[in-house]
């Protein structure tokens, strides 16, 4: 049997995938081979079908032929990773490629799979093949010495001699394996998004358990190449206007300038090249309209075979245009080209083209997002073509959001500014009426300061967190003591006697981790000097230069300066002065690396020779040549060296007002707004009484502020603590139903008076509803059919809500006035 995936959009022709067939010429390259009784995972709406081909016929409303479809499983449960993790089915990198990227340059809808023999058409038949998670491929890494199954359908990383390598795959092809480079080094030098699967695969040793990322995003991370990006990245829109070009942009992988000769006025498309011509590769883009965005992407410097190359200046200031026919590449603008041929999609006409990797995280109806206007220039987003952000926060904030990591823009904004305050503050209390999700958000907030990113997997982000190191979460309690929590005394029986000893507790010792790593840290950092990048740099460098000078006889950097011997450590050279004189790589470098540039520059610089210095008129004559000559060697040893970095630590001080926190905290009150001094603790360890907590570490506390105890906390401890609310909020409710409860019960809380929410009649004088409204985490009910929903709710509505209202009651927090009310929810409809 042979088996194709399809890819088939919906705009072009609502019905094709909802009646299961396809049309387009038949000798056409679209259809790619599939014929009558092929079989065809077919992505499109949102979702994969397995078709089967049983007919061909003719279209009656143009045309083309139709190739009919029996729709055999309307919807498999797969995602397109899972179809490219799917281990029956041969791992290559056109399918990697093919499923997840544009294909309509191609001119191809269906592309043939290679199906292990072992799969039989039973198999394919069968839906419970989809949802069995035995059939898939994942992602481990391992620890040198542990063993790998050789025979595994996995894809298996291990770490040898401090390089993560990938052993075989069963069933992939070895084009794959070819392109595996371990990037792993070049974290932060540029890509975020591969920098964040680098940066899972290598927090990640010694994991085993499957790894919550997919094949293409470890495609895109170690089989593509890392391009490194030296310029300061830029980030821009592009306004894609009507839809008909907007889905010529997204199908081909490329943007089309709408403002063009012979359309506008000579005038906007000048301003509209000019701008386009500031954009540098490794730039990034949003594809954008009418506050819609439909993707994000990289320019790149275009590689299309051209006709004629020619300078955008040129162009401009002769106020021409180029021949029908002509695809045009600019010299001094890398990311233009222009394509006037007529088959360029829009018959010769909308020509200027900026150059891409390529779109991701595609939305083809566009995603709602406001806000734009505030991180924009002078440039107007209606009128103007290409506009520059002011930086890379909205990027990265729509970017998210498309790919599904942000939800709530709002949310994702507040969470930032949350961080933002921690950094500052050290240590925050999150507090809030009962379920809020303050737990929910501190764990958040914690995967944000310590890698960057927050996990969708709740699952996943706990196991990121507790494999960190860098992480710990405690609950106070009333009984909670000083010796609990910071440092105590603890009795050990050693063969039958007893012995006392001083131990770190759960603050004492995770901040010992953290004061250990930043000391580290600043160790690597002051070692990191100027000299220090010297010495790491040089002998590689030396020796490069020096192997591509010998290779070259009689080698002139220019007329005047021949070289004419090239030593272990240094060249000679001569020229217009009358004795061959001696340069030590030793000494370009380093005033290379100092900025160099004028003699008396080098005379008053510490650290080059004295030759260089007695020589310093001839010295920079050399250098400034040696600059322009080897640039490219200077700056990729530049890019070599990496920074060390502090890393965080953070730790989660659960319902921290049910502890007495003075008695608790004890002298670390002092150490809390004083970080890196040292406090004197009641208790000696090793004769030391000292206590530091370092920069590195933050605290986290929540609090229930409908809980009686808050007024445990003094004023000396609020003053150490910024306090966040975290309120109830109805966007995250998903269910109808539930929101409707919601709204119910929040009555009992709130009402409107002139457009403000104000106590209601129901809530006693002495509180405010924002202390003791019910969270929407009550409400919150998971994924299922409409008769799980209902259960599940009626669960909560009985056995959560209800009695927690009626303790409302009891505790006079709701007046007796609200049991009737209390009484009408507890009935109901779920």
């Amino acid at each position: 049997m042979k088996i194709f995936f399809g890819k088939i959009s919906s705009k072009f022709d609502t019905k094709q995938i909802d009646e299961g067939y396809y049309q387009a010429p038949r000798h056409s390259t679209w259809f790619n081979g599939i014929d009558v009784g092929d079989y065809a995972f077919v992505i499109g709406g949102d979702r994969i079908q397995l078709w089967k081909a049983r007919a061909w016929s003719k279209m009656a409303t143009n045309e083309n032929d139709k190739l009919e479809f029996e729709i055999l499983i309307p919807d498999t449960g797969l995602k397109i990773k899972d179809l490219i993790a799917f281990k029956f089915l041969k791992l290559t990198v056109s399918l990697i490629v093919k499923t997840t990227r544009s294909t309509g340059g191609e001119k191809k809808a269906f592309f043939e799979l290679e199906m292990a023999p072992s799969f039989l058409e039973k198999d394919l038949l069968n839906p419970e093949t989809y949802s069995n998670k035995d059939n898939f491929r994942n992602i481990r890494t391992f620890l040198p010495g542990q063993d790998i199954n050789l025979d595994s359908y996995d894809v298996q990383l291990q770490f040898i001699n401090g390089q993560l390598v990938l052993h075989p795959i069963r069933n992939c092809e070895q084009g794959i394996i070819d392109k595996y480079v371990d990037n792993t080094s070049k974290i932060g030098k540029g890509q975020p998004l591969k920098d964040k699967t680098l940066s899972i695969l290598r927090a990640s040793k010694n994991v085993i358990r499957p790894l919550d990322i997919s094949i293409k995003d470890l495609y895109d991370a170690f089989m593509c190449k890392y391009k490194v990006i030296t310029h300061e990245t830029n980030y821009w829109v592009v306004n894609g206007y009507e839809q008909e070009k907007i889905n010529y942009d997204l199908e081909n992988d490329s943007y089309v300038m709408y403002f063009q000769y012979k359309v506008q006025k000579q005038g906007t498309v000048t301003q509209t090249l000019n701008t386009a011509k500031k954009i540098k590769p490794g730039d990034k883009v949003l594809l954008f309209n009418q506050n819609k965005f439909f993707a994000h992407s990289t320019f790149t410097e275009t590689e299309v075979e051209s006709t004629l190359e020619t300078t955008l200046d040129d162009l401009l200031r002769n106020r021409s245009r180029n021949d029908d026919g002509e695809i045009v590449t600019f010299t001094d603008a890398p990311c233009i080209y222009e394509d006037l041929t007529v088959e360029n999609g829009f018959n010769g006409e909308w020509g200027q083209r900026l150059s891409l990797e390529g779109w991701e995280d595609v939305n083809e109806e566009g995603k709602y997002i406001s806000g734009i206007t505030e991180h924009l220039g002078p440039s107007s987003i209606i009128t103007n073509t290409i506009i520059q952000l002011k930086d890379k926060t909205f990027f990265d904030l729509v970017k998210k959001i498309l790919s599904g990591e942000v939800e709530n823009a709002n949310e994702y904004k507040k969470m930032n500014t949350i961080v933002d305050l921690i950094k500052h503050k050290k240590q925050i209390i999150l507090q809030g009426p009962p379920g809020t999700g303050k737990t929910f958000t501190a764990k958040d907030l914690s995967e944000l300061l310590i890698f960057n990113s927050i996990s969708s997997n709740k699952k996943e982000q706990k196991s990121r967190l507790e494999d960190s190191g860098r992480f710990s979460l405690v609950q106070f309690h009333p009984s909670f003591s000083y010796e609990d929590f910071v440092r105590g005394i603890s009795a050990k029986s050693i063969d039958g006697d007893i012995l006392y000893e001083t131990e770190n507790k759960i603050l004492a010792s995770f901040a010992k981790k953290a004061l250990d790593n930043q000391d580290e840290a600043s160790k690597e950092i002051e070692e990191f000097s100027r000299e220090k990048q010297i010495e790491k740099l040089l002998f590689e460098f030396s020796e490069n230069i020096a192997v591509e000078i010998a290779e070259n006889d009689a080698f002139n950097i220019t007329d005047s300066v021949e070289i004419i011997n090239v030593e272990e450590d240094a060249f000679r050279y001569s020229g217009n002065w009358a004795t061959s004189q001696r340069m030590k790589f030793n000494d370009l470098v380093f005033a290379q690396l100092n900025n160099v540039k004028t003699r008396q520059d080098l005379i008053s610089l510490h650290g080059v020779s004295g030759l260089a210095k007695q020589h310093a008129s001839y010295f920079i004559k050399v250098l400034n040549i040696f600059q322009e000559a080897f640039k490219t060697q200077l700056e990729k040893s530049a890019e070599a060296i990496e920074k060390p970095q502090l890393e965080n630590y953070v730790l989660i001080i659960d319902e921290i007002n049910r502890a007495n926190l003075p008695s608790v905290l004890g002298e670390l009150i002092y150490a809390l707004e004083y970080r890196n001094e040292a406090v004197e603790s009641i208790y000696a360890l090793d004769g030391d009484n000292s206590l530091i907590l370092p920069e590195n570490l933050y605290i986290i506390g929540t609090m229930n502020t409908a809980d009686r105890s808050v007024g445990h906390i003094d004023y000396a401890i609020k003053r150490r603590f910024a306090f966040v609310d975290v309120l109830p909020n109805e966007e995250v409710i998903k269910a109808e139903k539930a929101k409707e409860l919601f709204r119910l019960v929040s009555n009992l809380f709130i009402k409107e008076d002139s457009g403000k929410k104000v106590n209601s009649d129901f809530l006693a004088s002495d509180f405010d509803f924002k202390d003791v409204q019910l969270g929407h985490s009550y409400f919150i009910i998971k994924e299922g059919t409409q008769e799980e929903q209902k259960n599940e709710l009626q669960l909560r509505l009985k056995y959560e809500i209800v009695p927690i209202l009626n303790e409302y009651v009891k505790d006079g927090l709701l007046l007796e006035s609200a049991k009737d009310e209390i009484e009408k929810i507890a009935y109901f409809e779920c």
